[in-house]
């Protein structure tokens, strides 16, 4: 006979199980059952109620005792007197805990109190920003919580009478359930033709199939290399604009039309795009003049290089409206997404010839699930958001509805949900179940608050980390949203009422009175929203002082200079950051325009500061508050400094500029640190903005080239200094025609380096070098990236295949084309442009294998744990042996990597690229992998690469 016990479980859910969504006034229930206890078992119970800081709101001290079948349950009222997000955390005795549910880790459940969707008023389609992207199902859908008025893709015509009609009647049967209007969003076209190819015609289709392309992914730039691939491209596009504005859904009044969804992943070329982009653009007009055709969509606003070089090849005479994913590193505001976003303002004026509409159709922030991580997704989000629409864009799609895995390159930094998907494993995308996360009712806030207001000016003048703008809608209402990006400070800023209604990141109100109409307001990383200020000062129909922005940028040890124009007399204070070393100053001015001057001194460090204008008029009474952020540079500008190798000594290079007007004499002073002896220092002369590179050798030094070094760069001139750092080895690859082709390496004698040591995995096994140790040499030839490893170890052990391998003596090689010193928060985009697969090298019982477990481009490189990362010696050619000797056994890897596997098509000499490795050993009956490391390779997550100079 057996008997079996049940293991206790907790769980818990709220009245709405399946999205715990809550308009604000809305009771909120939670309930908590416990099952499999003894019959009459009873254990004590705590309920700690938090918000997204972690602040305890409320607590519950309860008994949980089990009926006879073991069961218990109990239903709780929950916190909602504020709108806001709210953690409900449970544990019992016997270490009785909430299970993590999809991707809600355990211990809690969440609920969000939010403005009451049913009493949004719908604004104008071109007063509506917020929009979002993969909506979920049922109860779980977010878009009339928050405000949405657009969605990706939702307006892709159907081909056919029939799917228009199914198109039409959803749309009508989705209003009617949720009485909510919505305008739709882009037409979208993808580049992959996976929309178009419904519109092709039949010639085109018969054409398409006989094409020995037709089966690969991106086949719009396969077709755009034939004329006649191009003429069915474009017939096509007619075809789907036809069906697109016959099938405008209720409330649209023009096409939105996006073809391309970031092509920058994709295209072989920036040439590549235009051309496509012609193609769209003119088939387009030949059917509807009044549609905007939006270009390009590349996957990141901080592709400043890439953006550009598509207006210098006349993509702007191609496009009526730009969009593009503003993915951005986070926190934005130090990672330049304000400057990134006004010089594309810029760029799209000059290309295209005058501002068309802009828009922002999707973005998002990849979080870790703490705390941590969910502030800075709420708070990052809101004020992108923030910005956005101050700088004019007209919407944004929100990224994404709810998790959805880690796809992206496996990133196991988080995910993008506004909610946690309880349904991760069966329902990834489309899911039905959510539990929302902080970013959620802060987003809702945002658009319940900032619906119908469009732009009047940004506030960028009020503290070196203080931001915000001003709004207004048609009515003539204004608001101000004010944050501080880096900390806390309180701000005084004019708002013209006696009392003004402030309200904080989720929408609580709170009425504050001011002093004489001045708002004292304190500002942290959360943004605060200040309703109902005079639209005399914020309305910006009578701006009072208007200055000139040509005074943006400044020198150190030159001239501040402050000027514009004011409507009328009166009394101007010009107050300068204090970290400036200025003194405010007072003038008295007359209507018309003003200026004065502000020597900087040559010490200034290089930063923005804010400069600010306080108007009073004749009467004495405060007016206006204007300014703007002034860029100060020092006189000589040095960039980052990079290893160089002339005539074979290694050494270091930098550019460095002069910024003014005058000749200037400039030392220049290299160090390295705990390297006393290559100090070096040279004098030159940089004539008037004149900007040279500066190569300075360390004559007699002979750096290990697996050891980075922090290496300093200083330049000084009068009484200037600037400094730039940056960790750096010093790795020079010779190039070896002819090795590695066919897996003959004979052509090649490598130089080998010792490798220092550096257990980087398992620590505890590692005896010393008679246990293990490395040498290493690079080197490279037009077909091949090479790599040597000489590996002493006390036994060779390898006794598994496939993916296994590295689970025995081995090496594991990371490799990237770049570096990023800075993330998009893209993961696609990130991982192309740093193009980084990890690979095994090994000597296995069925002979030498190569196994890829880490890539950028699952169709291209594919990795995987079943087969799919096996690569064929052909492809990656890899030579091993194991020499018998008396302290064990020498293996000597030999590896040639093709350059296509880093995104590479032609190498050239002074070009640099980037790898970690391990060298794995294990020894008979361990039940662990020591793991040797070349720069920092764990677990297959490069932390820290080196980098490979290309010898000329």
């Amino acid at each position: 006979m057996f008997s079996f016990v049940l293991a206790a479980a907790l769980t818990a859910e709220t009245s709405r199980p399946n999205c715990s969504f809550y308009e604000f006034g809305a009771p909120v229930e939670a309930t908590f059952k416990a099952d499999g206890l003894g019959p009459g078992e009873k254990r004590k119970m705590s309920i700690v109620v938090v918000d997204e800081h972690e602040n305890t709101l409320k607590t519950f001290d309860e008994e949980i005792a089990a009926g006879a079948d073991g069961k218990w349950s109990k239903t709780l009222p929950m916190p909602a007197e504020r709108m806001g997000f709210y953690r409900v955390r449970a544990k019992a005795e016997g270490g009785l805990s909430l299970p993590k549910t999809g991707s809600r880790p355990a211990g809690c459940i969440t609920y969000a109190v939010m403005p009451d969707p049913a009493k949004r008023v719908a604004p104008l389609e071109e007063d509506s920003f917020m929009g979002n992207m993969g909506e979920n199902s049922g109860d779980a859908r977010v878009a009339r919580w928050i405000g949405s008025r657009f969605e990706f893709g939702a307006d892709t015509p159907s081909a056919t009478p029939e799917g228009a009609a199914k198109r039409r009647a959803a749309r009508e049967k989705a209003l009617a359930e949720t009485g909510y209007v919505r305008y739709g969003g882009a037409t979208v076209a993808h580049h992959d033709l996976s929309k178009l190819k419904p519109f092709f015609s039949e010639e085109g289709r018969k054409w398409l199939e006989a094409q020995p392309f037709r089966k690969s992914s991106n086949l719009t730039w396969k077709m755009m290399e034939t004329e006649e691939g191009e003429r069915h491209y474009r017939d096509a596009v007619a075809a789907f604009t036809r069906a697109a504005r016959a099938q405008l859904p209720p409330g649209r009044k023009r096409l939105l039309m996006e073809f391309f969804s970031e092509p920058d992943l994709t295209a072989p070329s920036a040439e590549a795009i235009v051309k496509a982009a012609k193609a769209v653009w003119e088939a387009v007009q030949s059917v509807d003049k009044d549609a905007l055709v939006a270009q390009p969509g590349i996957s990141t606003i901080t592709a400043q290089g890439f953006h550009q070089k598509l207006f210098d090849l006349g993509i702007g005479r191609y496009m009526n409206a730009f969009h593009v994913h503003p993915y951005t590193a986070y926190p934005p505001e130090p990672n330049g997404y304000l400057q990134n976003v006004r010089n594309i303002k810029r760029m799209v004026r000059e290309g295209v010839g005058r501002d068309v509409p802009l828009f922002a159709l999707e973005a998002g922030f990849p979080i870790a699930a703490t705390k941590e991580g969910e502030l800075l997704q709420m708070n990052g989000e809101v004020r992108c958001l923030l910005m956005l629409l101050g700088e004019g864009f007209l919407y944004n799609y929100v990224f994404y509805s709810s998790d959805y895995g880690n796809d992206a390159g496996d990133n196991a930094e988080g995910d993008y949900g506004i909610t946690y998907n309880l349904k991760l494993k069966t329902k990834r995308f489309g899911t039905d179940c959510v539990s929302p996360r902080p970013v959620m009712p802060a987003l809702a806030a945002f658009s319940w608050l900032l619906d119908g207001y469009r732009p009047v000016s940004c506030i960028d003048y009020l503290g070196d980390t203080v931001l915000g703008y001003a709004y207004r809608n048609r009515k003539g209402a204004c608001a101000l949203a004010l944050w501080d990006f880096e900390g806390g400070r309180t701000v005084e800023i004019p708002v013209g009422r006696d009392k003004v209604r402030v309200a904080d990141v989720f929408a609580n109100e709170t009425v504050v009175r001011t002093e004489g109409g001045i708002l004292k307001l304190e500002v942290g990383p959360s943004p605060k929203y200040v309703l109902d200020v005079d639209q005399a000062i914020w309305g910006g129909g009578g701006q009072v002082v208007r200055p000139d922005e040509g005074g943006r940028n400044a020198v150190a040890g030159d001239n501040l200079e402050v000027r514009g124009v004011v409507a009328e007399a009166g009394t101007l204070e010009v107050r300068p950051a204090a970290a400036t070393g200025l003194a405010p100053r007072t003038l008295k001015v007359a209507k018309g325009g003003f200026s004065t001057t502000f020597p900087l001194p040559e010490t200034t460090p290089d930063g923005e500061y804010p400069v600010m204008l306080a108007f009073r008029g004749t009467d004495g009474r405060l007016k206006s508050v204007t300014g703007y952020r002034v860029t100060v540079s020092a006189p000589v500008r040095i960039g980052m400094p990079e290893p160089s190798f002339a005539g074979g000594v290694p050494g270091v290079a930098f550019t460095a500029e002069n910024l003014t007007d005058v000749a200037r004499k400039v030392v220049f002073e290299t160090r390295v640190r705990g390297v006393p002896e290559v100090r070096r220092r040279v004098a030159v002369t940089l004539s008037p903005h004149e900007s040279r590179r500066t190569e300075m050798a360390f004559d007699g030094w002979d750096p290990n080239p697996f050891s980075l070094f922090r290496v300093e760069v200083a330049a000084e001139s009068g009484q200037m200094r600037s400094e730039r750092r940056k960790e750096l080895n010093f790795l020079r690859a010779k190039r070896v025609p002819g090795a590695g082709r066919n897996g003959d390496f004979s052509a090649w004698k490598p130089d080998l380096r010792a490798v220092p040591e550096k257990i980087i995995a398992n620590e505890r096994l590692y005896s010393g070098p008679d246990d293990v140790s490395v040498k290493a040499a690079c080197g490279w030839n037009d077909e091949y990236l090479l790599f040597a490893f000489d590996v002493q170890d006390d036994a060779f052990v390898q006794n598994r295949q496939g993916w296994l391998t590295w689970w025995g003596d081995s090496i594991q090689l990371a490799l990237a084309k770049d570096v990023l010193e800075k993330t998009t928060a893209n993961a696609a985009t990130d991982l192309l442009l740093q193009a980084m697969t990890e690979t095994t090298f090994a000597l296995t019982s069925k002979g030498p294998e190569v196994y890829r477990t880490k890539t950028f481009d699952d169709k291209r490189f594919p990795s995987g744990t079943h087969g799919e990362g096996q690569i064929p010696l052909s492809e990656c050619p890899f030579a091993v042996a194991t020499e018998p000797n008396a302290k064990g056994a020498l293996t000597r890897y030999r590896m040639a990597v093709p350059w296509r596997f880093l995104r590479i098509d032609r190498p050239e000499p002074g070009r640099s690229v980037y790898f970690a490795a391990s060298a794995n050993d294990v020894d008979e009956d361990a039940k662990s992998c020591m793991m040797f490391g070349i720069f920092e390779l764990k677990q297959a997550a490069p932390k820290r690469f080196g980098r490979i100079v290309l010898a000329r």
